[in-house]
């Protein structure tokens, strides 16, 4: 029959894909800007987190899970509750599980996370949040931001960010046995980028200087990559989203 007999992450689990190399990532505060999208987040303290929870998980034992595995007392206020949320169940969490699927059923998986400091007020606001990574990917106005931002090195960044991928498709890996000729500079000063598998769980952390991370249970704001324990939880019940959409709590909100 026509068409996907069951959802993307199920097939992989199964291993019923096509086995071929794939990078995989997110950012490391890639649910910042999705405050306007779904305006229960909004950085000011006076935003309902525990209420968005309480609407989006229908299940309450897992629901107070969730709140306590996104504690205040942790992240300090319901802006940044709800970002990392958004971040771990839309973005790192499935990249985790994408990556992990590709493993166990021996296929090559890279893991990445975008985690370049863009300076002390920018972090403070949105950070390395979705999308930010592009200009530097394709070398698209990355010295404008450079400039913009006051930066130092973007350019490395972008060598970094840009040959991994150009290696990635000249021969399925992060850096080739035979360095791509512009890159070969580039690829003597970054380590090399395991693959993942679930014993190691390697990342990237893709930065002016590259470092190669593991994914362990740390605390915000140490949590670049969302740590098993969060993943875990998020993958044990679903969310209504459709009830999100017609709750009448939510505020119209812009993110200062």
């Amino acid at each position: 029959s026509a068409g996907l007999t069951d959802s993307p992450l199920a097939l992989m689990q199964k291993g019923q894909f096509n086995k071929v190399p794939l990078i995989v990532g997110a950012n490391k505060e890639d649910g910042d800007i999705f405050f306007p999208v779904i305006p229960v987040f909004n950085p000011k303290p006076s935003v309902d987190f525990t209420t968005f929870i309480q609407t989006a998980v229908k299940n309450t034992t897992a629901a107070q899970q969730v709140l306590e595995a996104y504690s205040l007392d942790e992240f300090g206020n319901d802006g940044r509750r709800g970002a990392r949320f958004m971040r771990d169940v839309i973005f790192q969490c499935p990249a985790r599980d994408v990556a992990r699927a590709f493993a166990d059923a021996g296929g090559t998986s890279y893991l990445y996370v975008f985690s370049f400091d863009f300076g002390k007020k920018w972090m403070e606001t949105i950070g390395d949040c979705h999308a930010m990574e592009l200009p530097f990917l394709f070398r698209n106005y990355e010295g404008i931001l450079g400039k913009l931002f006051n930066l130092t090195g973007y350019e490395a960044l972008s060598d970094a960010l840009g040959c991994a991928w150009m290696s990635f498709v000249t021969c399925h890996a992060p850096q080739c046995q035979q360095p791509i000729p512009s890159c070969a500079d580039n690829d003597a000063h970054v380590p090399a980028w395991p693959q993942y598998d679930r014993g190691n769980q390697k990342f990237n952390s893709i930065k002016a200087s590259p470092e190669i991370g593991s994914i362990q249970e740390l605390k915000y704001p140490q949590d670049v990559m969302s740590p098993d324990s969060r993943c875990d939880l998020l993958a044990s019940f679903d969310l209504a989203w459709d009830d999100l959409a017609r709750a009448q709590y939510m505020p119209n909100v812009v993110v200062v």
